[in-house]
């Protein structure tokens, strides 16, 4: 009886389903398995797993949600596939999570979800860029400064966003897109 036997017979604890799922080397019928069935963190880790099938891949995409969705465009598994991005960004409401948003389209700061992030492209940054200043401009926590600076660490913030970024009464996101833009240009001010 193989694996993916025992996964759909559910004959694993959920501490072994999540063992398993962050086991880089499991074979595609396991991994098919473990997105089918219906415990859900143990699909979150499947969805980080580096060696991810396609078919499995697809599987968890279609699941419900968009919490999934993050968690394989963060872990970079649609880095060739840009439109996903588009279809991630704008199918949902992003006013409850916007740590959320931030860790799939901007943090590149992070060893765990930087290699989808550094894949969104620079129109869809300005796009976000502009959505989260309108909605969490006011943000009680009042720590969206520090999180717009990211917006100009980004590889792919081109010009126009971060001269837009440079006009901001804000002192530390002034300072990162005037940085950005000094690196564009090979000029420093």
């Amino acid at each position: 009886m193989s694996l993916a036997d025992h996964i759909e017979n559910n004959d694993l604890r959920n501490s072994e389903l999540n063992a398993l799922a962050k086991v880089r080397f499991i074979d595609e019928e396991t991994q098919l398995a473990l997105a089918k069935q219906p415990y859900r963190r143990a699909k979150m880790h499947l969805a980080s797993n580096e060696n991810l099938c396609e078919d499995a891949r697809d599987e968890l995409w279609d699941h419900r949600g968009y919490a999934l969705k993050c968690d394989l465009v963060a872990a970079g598994h649609y880095v060739d596939d840009p439109q996903r991005y588009y279809d991630l960004f704008r199918s949902h409401s992003w006013r409850r999570s916007d740590w959320r948003l931030l860790r799939t389209f901007v943090n590149t700061q992070s060893w765990y979800c930087d290699k989808g992030a550094r894949a969104t492209p620079s129109d869809l940054l300005a796009e976000i860029y502009h959505y989260f200043i309108e909605t969490f401009k006011n943000d009680r926590w009042n720590s969206w400064e520090w999180q717009v600076v990211n917006f100009a660490r980004h590889p792919n913030c081109d010009l126009d966003l971060a001269l837009l970024m440079s006009t901001s009464t804000v002192e530390k996101i002034r300072d990162a897109a005037i940085a950005r833009i000094e690196k564009l240009t090979g000029k420093a001010s």
